[in-house]
């Protein structure tokens, strides 16, 4: 196995069998770096190699669980700290949510803004075959069970062509 630091363009120039992208990564990457992810990975597959990827499922609204305005307080080693976050509704399927902590024992705040896409179980479809993939299953988790509608999450497990 092969661990690669960096974002697609760092895979080295050879083929693979498989290719795992897990914690809802593919979230953290906004087009058009999503549709130039694909395309690389697709380029180092070989034919019939696989790409297998999770995400959480917009129809469920996860971000709706993310903001509170209520503040939150919790001990670190680094003293009691006080945390709560702001995340909009999306927009074209992106939300923005704006993570605050605050350290209590040294006054210092800490925020950070992160943005995360929300794409549809059709919309991934569409994307993976554009780049030369077929999905041949999407599960509601990484132990396969069927996916419905309402699941949390979709993973995805798709073939190259």
């Amino acid at each position: 196995m092969d661990w690669i630091l960096g974002d697609s363009r760092a895979i080295p120039p050879k083929q693979f069998d498989v290719a795992v992208l897990t914690g809802n990564v593919v979230q953290h990457i906004l087009d058009p770096e999503w549709q130039r992810t694909l395309r690389d990975l697709r380029a180092h597959l070989r034919t019939g190699g696989v790409l297998a990827f999770d995400s959480r499922n917009p129809t469920a609204r996860a971000w709706e669980t993310w903001g509170s305005q209520e503040r939150s307080r919790r001990d670190t080693p680094h003293g009691p700290l006080v945390e709560w976050a702001d995340v909009s509704e999306p927009d074209d399927g992106i939300v923005t949510a704006r993570f605050h902590n605050q350290f209590l024992r040294t006054g210092e705040s800490v925020t950070e803004t992160a943005r995360f896409a929300f794409r549809h179980a059709d919309a991934f479809g569409r994307q993976l075959a554009a780049v030369g993939f077929e999905v041949d299953a999407v599960y509601q988790d990484w132990v396969r069970t069927s996916f419905t509608p309402e699941a949390s999450f979709m993973v995805f497990v798709a073939r190259a062509r």
